[in-house]
């Protein structure tokens, strides 16, 4: 088990994009020539707001897998209900079976039960400990920087720390 533990971390760490190369425009300034500070200024606005769309799409799909593994674990106890209750079945279909081929219906009934139960259970242990609180995220918060971290960036930088959009845009 603790094997398996090590390896879902150690996949965890290689999965997403914790980096992101910084565009060519930076590094070159589009033709090699110097960019006066008005067209650099746009292209940080631009640059902003393709990192804001991308941030808000993240939450956005973080929301939905949260919601999607709840959903996955209530089917699945679902279904292990369904099964235990087909196992327990006395109408009028099994009129006329013998004693083996209801022993038989009732085994693979309960069969599929636990197997739904098992797939429930090894979800639950996968999924143990990776939820993320969505809710306390705000608009602000997106890269993660607490208050005090974004008013010291915001005096460094020279930038309104009230102001959520670039001027211009």
């Amino acid at each position: 088990m603790e094997g398996l533990r090590a390896k879902l971390t150690r996949v965890r760490a290689q999965v997403g994009k914790g980096f992101r190369e910084t565009s060519w425009i930076w590094k070159e300034g589009g033709t090699g020539k110097l960019v006066d500070q008005a067209t650099l200024d746009k292209f940080v606005q631009v640059e902003w707001c393709k990192t804001h769309a991308r941030a808000k799409r993240w939450m956005e799909k973080v929301a939905l897998l949260a919601e999607e593994k709840r959903r996955v674990l209530i089917s699945l106890e679902y279904n292990a209900t369904e099964w235990e209750g087909r196992a327990k079945y006395e109408g009028p279909l099994l009129e006329g079976k013998d004693v083996v081929h209801m022993e038989g219906v009732q085994a693979y009934a309960f069969s599929q039960a636990a197997v739904f139960c098992t797939l429930a259970k090894s979800f639950m242990l996968l999924w143990e400990g990776v939820g993320v609180d969505v809710e306390g995220v705000g608009a602000g918060d997106i890269d993660g920087a607490s208050k005090d971290e974004e008013k010291d960036d915001a005096e460094i930088l020279g930038v309104d720390k009230d102001a959520t959009i670039p001027e211009g845009i």
